[in-house]
């Protein structure tokens, strides 16, 4: 008869050998004489549980932080900005302003400076533009230079 490998399915639980069965039985016993509380968890799944509280053995994920919800409707600084941005062309410069729309609504030039990148990177790729804020504040100016 020829010799077969021994295969064991890791996901599924395996039973507990008798000895481990009984050292910790042992266990248990000492540390109930010691008057500890505790909580074991066997490779099986079994839990025992002595006067501890349950715990989570996986800690949970952090919560992301919510998107703050835009200030106009969905699509607004495309409609507004990106005829624009489409008819540029390399070592063009565009000024671009909020409207008063925009204004009235609340929105900051690093909203409409964040937008402006956004659509110009998808629209030419990475790496070719750059954007400032001018330094009055009251707008922002796109280079395209590739």
């Amino acid at each position: 008869m020829k010799n077969q490998p021994l295969t064991r399915d890791m996901n599924t639980p395996q039973p507990i050998p008798l000895a481990i069965r009984k050292t910790v039985e042992q266990a248990t016993r000492l540390l109930d004489v010691c008057k500890t509380q505790y909580i074991i968890v066997l490779s099986d799944g079994t839990t025992i549980n002595k006067g501890g509280e349950v715990i989570q053995l996986i800690p949970p994920k952090p919560e992301k932080p919510r998107k703050a919800r835009s200030l106009m409707p969905h699509g607004t600084y495309r409609q507004v900005y990106g005829g624009a941005i489409r008819k540029m062309v390399v070592g063009d410069v565009e000024v671009f302003r909020l409207t008063p729309e925009m204004v009235k609504a609340g929105v900051e030039l690093i909203t409409i400076q964040g937008s402006i990148s956004s659509m110009a990177s998808n629209e030419w790729g990475n790496n070719a533009h750059k954007i400032f804020i001018n330094k009055g504040n009251d707008s922002v100016e796109l280079l395209r230079t590739a």
